[in-house]
């Protein structure tokens, strides 16, 4: 393993095979030329681009702790060995701001650098190019948050182009646009910019919207929680009582026990989509049960109160639990700019501490990846090789009692 620091205090730490794990920028700082010939520059692919591919924390983990090499952990996992040059190359995607600078449809001036506007919205319109390995999912950021999944592009030819117009709502100040693009074998483009200052109406205060969710009670008697529910109620109406000076309005939508079933879930997601605006601040809060499915490249699972079964039964979590996926594109629809996503979510309970459960490793990867994805702030109780923990003595958990107390001071 190689570990290089930053003099900014990111880090990586990376085998001679590329797979890594790092600090929030990490991958950021290495990558790979690959020679395309005397005559041609050598491409150079960032390793936040092969970001869903080979950052794997609890492989390099485990190779730590057992003194063996990643490549013979993952070939023993019967997996395949990354080969960057067996790879299609990355697709590209880039802002075409020309009709939105010249003509009748202008709606944007240009001035020393910078993209100045007074219109509450603009089409982005999106150049996007096939670099050989399809295109799979474009996805629009506004500052740094996902605001737009567009799955449902048509097949396109290696080397060819295809144009995307995607309407957007501008926050006022600034507006720092992101476009990236993924392919087939999950590469990701290096992404274009486009940063827009929208000089409008000056919006004083934003509304601020609390989802809840809090499961003590399960159809499975053995996986019942005692605080989840309390801690999901005790932290709502902390951030109420705190930050109702700072906001115009408070909005909660709170959901317990054996209310939060999938269904109900989502219909609360829809109702906050519906209203949130982009100048507004979106809180959810999760306590409860996660799992991973390793049947679905390990995609990790949000537990609602009627499944009966953790793991061994992968049908009923698609059908009745919410996928990290899912969860992605609730994220993505809801508009407010401000997102904070807190997940006191692991393997708690005591039907759960005699079993032997996968490494939560595997589950911080996971997070990990969802709220880089997503472009949201995310909190999760529990980090390599730790669980959610209970304690009788505060009458909530750990992370929720902690959490309540930091919130406390920020609002104070």
């Amino acid at each position: 393993l190689n570990l290089f620091i930053s003099e900014e205090g990111e880090w990586v730490c990376w085998t001679p095979e590329g797979y890594f794990t790092c600090s929030s920028k990490g991958a950021d700082y290495f990558g790979w030329h690959v020679n395309r010939g005397i005559f041609q520059l050598a491409d150079f692919y960032s390793a936040d681009q092969y970001f869903d591919i080979l950052y794997r924390p609890e492989v390099l983990s485990k190779s730590i702790v057992q003194g063996r090499r990643v490549r013979e952990i993952l070939i023993e996992d019967g997996e395949r060995i990354f080969d960057l040059t067996k790879l299609s190359r990355p697709s590209a995607a880039f802002f075409n701001t020309t009709a939105l600078t010249f003509g009748s449809e202008k709606k944007l001036d240009f001035d020393k650098g910078k993209y100045y506007t007074q219109s509450k919205d603009l089409d982005l319109i999106v150049d996007v190019y096939d670099g050989g390995g399809g295109v799979k999912e474009v996805n629009v950021y506004q500052n740094e948050k996902l605001i737009i999944i567009d799955d449902e592009v048509e097949s396109i030819d290696d080397g060819q182009m295809i144009t995307k117009t995607y309407n957007v709502d501008l926050v006022n100040g600034r507006n720092d646009f992101r476009v990236v693009v993924k392919n087939y074998q999950k590469i990701e483009s290096r992404p274009d910019y486009l940063k827009v200052m929208y000089d409008g109406e000056i919006i004083a205060t934003s509304s601020l919207y609390i989802f809840s969710v809090g499961i003590n009670k399960y159809k499975n008697a053995a996986y019942n929680l005692n605080y989840a529910q309390p801690d999901a109620k005790s932290f709502t109406n902390k951030l109420i009582n705190n930050g109702s000076k700072m906001f115009k309005s408070i909005r909660k939508t709170e959901i317990y026990d054996t209310e939060a079933t999938k269904e109900n879930i989502i219909k609360g997601f829809e109702s906050i989509v519906a209203q949130a605006k982009p100048e507004d601040v979106f809180v959810f809060y999760y306590a409860g049960h996660g799992t991973l499915d390793p049947e679905q490249d390990n995609e990790y699972y949000l537990v609602p109160t009627d499944i009966t079964k953790l793991y061994g039964d992968p049908e009923q979590l698609k059908e009745r639990g919410i996928s990290a996926s899912e969860l992605k594109q609730h994220l993505a629809k809801i508009r407010s700019q401000k997102q904070l996503i807190l997940m006191d979510a692991c393997h708690s309970g005591g039907a759960l501490k005699s079993m032997k459960v996968r490494a939560a490793a595997s589950e911080e990867k996971a997070i990990v990846q969802l709220a880089r994805a997503s472009g949201v702030v995310m909190l999760a109780s529990s980090g390599t090789q730790q669980f959610a923990s209970e304690f009788e003595v505060l009458k909530h958990g750990v992370f929720t009692y902690a959490a309540s107390i930091g919130f406390y001071t920020i609002f104070s």
